[in-house]
């Protein structure tokens, strides 16, 4: 069995090989679906998709192939396992991911934020993530920090670096998550 993370470049490069006695799977991502990737990957190599929200599976199905076998996994977090914490200035949202890499957009984010913040001054972000050893990401940590301070928006913008998973149960449970 091969996993593929991302429905990318590999994908399309790996499921192009026929692969005696090798079954392929594919995690497709939400921002993968808009991609070139998708019309170029041969999803007749393809065994399965891995999907963990049910509306992009539709969306794959309906536009990009309904022959290719899929199935929906739901995230692992129980949503039941976290009591509502009314919002406030410190908890309003949440952003978080396994690192801080530009694939992620977060430098557009801040973008928007402030456009949010000029119209509703008591809303908050927290981004929070792993910091990862790779330069590029180290980089553009660095960019997020600096685009924050740059545009004066350190009370309504928080960056929050993870170092242990278990952290993230504490945040996720102040941020209604």
């Amino acid at each position: 069995i091969i996993f593929i993370e991302w429905a990318g470049k590999a994908a399309y490069k790996l499921a192009k090989k026929n692969l005696r006695n090798k079954k392929i799977f594919i995690r497709l991502h939400r921002y993968e679906i808009d991609t070139k990737w998708m019309q170029k990957i041969h999803w007749g190599n393809i065994q399965g998709i891995i999907f963990v929200n049910p509306e992009l599976e539709r969306q794959f199905k309906t536009n990009i192939n309904n022959k290719v076998k899929t199935i929906y996994i739901p995230n692992a977090i129980d949503i039941n396992n976290f009591p509502f914490h009314i919002p406030t200035i410190e908890n309003s949202m949440l952003i978080y991911s396994q690192s801080f890499s530009s694939r992620k957009g977060y430098l557009e984010l801040v973008e928007i934020f402030e456009t949010i913040i000029a119209q509703a001054s008591t809303v908050t972000l927290t981004i929070a993530a792993k910091i990862s050893t790779r330069k590029s990401d180290l980089h553009y940590y660095s960019e997020i920090i600096n685009l924050i301070s740059r545009k004066n928006l350190q009370d309504n913008i928080r960056v929050r670096i993870i170092k242990n998973d278990c952290e993230i149960i504490s945040l996720l449970q102040k941020h209604n998550a």
